[in-house]
């Protein structure tokens, strides 16, 4: 059993993590990724996050909606809400820059966070409700590949990584279920270059 298994030896739990991420980071997950299957629209409806500051139990049902953590225990899940600092941001403010060290990552809660390459105009990549921004990078600890400006909207949680590894620490099954989302964004991203792979080939100078 993983959980018994990381238990017994949390580091090995972390740095198991900080592959699967530095991995993911390499095949471009960080930038552009496979949406989880779970719809989130409902996350992104006007009114869904209060517009004043959320007390804990609102914190633990918008983190248990995003499948990183849905499915990891309410105990775990509790702790990562009751660490995290919330934030609201205005449009257009830039939350970091490329080769910003890496020491949290956001749980966007409703709004946006357009991920681009640095001083570009055009995101490569845009975390909405549901979603994360940064947590690779975060999880690998290395410095910010690119830079993250605030779109309309934003609320999200901060999660500190300390913050994040304490509580994995404590709550392994929250350790295994990001470990999980990991390994599964880089078993779809091997099945897409399986099926490039089997496809057929046009001839050169077509049919």
């Amino acid at each position: 059993d993983l959980e018994d298994v990381f238990g017994d030896h949390p580091a090995v739990l972390v740095l198991t993590a900080r592959e699967l991420a530095r991995r993911s980071i390499l095949e471009g997950h960080a930038r552009a990724r496979p949406r989880a299957g779970r719809a989130r629209r409902d996350l992104d409806a006007p009114g869904i996050v209060p517009e004043h500051p959320l007390d804990l139990v609102e914190r633990l049902l918008l983190l248990r909606r995003d499948p990183f953590f849905g499915a990891a225990s309410l105990d775990g899940v509790a702790a990562l809400a009751s660490a995290a600092v919330e934030v609201r941001r205005a449009p257009g403010e830039l939350l970091w820059r490329v080769g910003d060290p890496s020491s949290s990552m956001l749980a966007v809660l409703a709004g946006s966070v357009s991920i681009r390459a640095a001083h570009a105009r055009t995101p490569v990549r845009s975390a909405s409700g549901g979603d994360r921004a940064g947590e690779l990078d975060c999880i690998a600890d290395e410095p910010r590949r690119d830079e993250a400006v605030a779109g309309n909207g934003l609320v999200a949680l901060a999660i500190d990584r300390d913050a994040m590894l304490d509580a994995w620490e404590d709550h392994v099954d929250l350790g295994v279920e990001v470990l999980r989302a990991l390994g599964s964004m880089l078993a779809v991203s091997g099945a897409d270059e399986s099926a490039e792979d089997v496809s057929p080939r046009q001839p050169v100078g077509g049919a």
